[in-house]
């Protein structure tokens, strides 16, 4: 018995030795935040509610050999963050991007460091109006860059999202119903040129049911629900050919009789 105690002891104080060992190394010191920014307009380029489809932040350290690369996603309103990542030289790759590609950026960490990041969005949407309570009504328009070439380039689609939630994204869990119409067939001069509107229809029989299952939710948030456009561009540059422009969310207001 005194002899199982023995090694017991050892075993046990192998193990606070390691893991000594492992909690002696340093926190990172230092972090990295900003925005994804228009270089024309100064907005902030707006993106999908983060998630494996959505902007991604990739890095490396290059001041170190075997430096393991690490990512984390840009928020829907275009903004990152990410507070724990060692003091010195990184490079970055933006990826699943809805703007014209980048070169690599080196950037040096010194503390908690910001680096804007100005890139050209491949489509821009203008909230004009928004009218209504039960129908809703939203006029808008779309721009795009005049120092970029467009040939092999497309406008394809625009969409309007609804949700309950602010989080509000093109992929399915993240709206509760959408509207989409077709741009293939219209050339994108003519896109460009037009200003658009779209109603949403709260009052009929599917709207209301949607409404009817999330009333708990939307009574809570002062009877706000969200939307968002967002406009699709295609490119034969790429395999991954479909890019997704994001306006804002914007809150909207119903009308109480629309819900039990």
């Amino acid at each position: 018995m005194k002899g199982v105690k023995y090694k017991l002891g050892v075993l046990w104080s192998v193990a606070f030795l390691v893991s000594c060992e492992i909690d002696n190394y340093d926190a990172p010191n230092g972090g990295l935040f900003g925005r994804i920014l228009d270089e024309e307009t100064g907005e902030t380029v707006q993106q999908a509610v983060p998630s494996d489809l959505g902007l991604r932040l990739r890095f490396y350290e290059t001041g170190k050999e075997n430096s393991m690369e690490q990512h984390f996603y840009v928020r829907q309103d275009g903004s990152f963050e990410n507070s724990r990542i060692f003091n010195g030289p990184i490079r970055i790759v933006l990826e699943q991007r809805n703007f014209f590609p980048i070169d690599t950026l080196d950037v040096l960490i010194q503390g908690q460091t910001r680096q804007d990041i100005p890139v050209i969005p491949y489509t821009r949407i203008h909230l004009e109006r928004l009218e209504g309570e039960e129908k809703i009504k939203i006029h808008f328009s779309i721009s795009r860059s005049e120092r970029q070439t467009y040939e092999k380039h497309k406008i394809t689609q625009y969409r309007l999202l609804w949700n309950v939630s602010p989080y509000l994204d093109s992929q399915k869990e993240n709206y509760c119903g959408r509207i989409e119409y077709s741009l293939t067939g219209v050339s994108d001069e003519q896109v460009l040129d037009t200003h658009y509107s779209v109603e949403l229809d709260l009052s009929t029989a599917a709207n209301r049911e949607l409404l009817k299952s999330r009333a708990h939710l939307i009574k809570g948030n002062g009877h706000l629900i969200y939307l968002r456009l967002c406009v699709s561009t295609t490119s034969e540059e790429t395999d991954n050919g479909n890019y997704i422009n994001y306006s804002e969310v914007f809150p909207v207001q119903i009308s109480p009789n629309l819900l039990p």
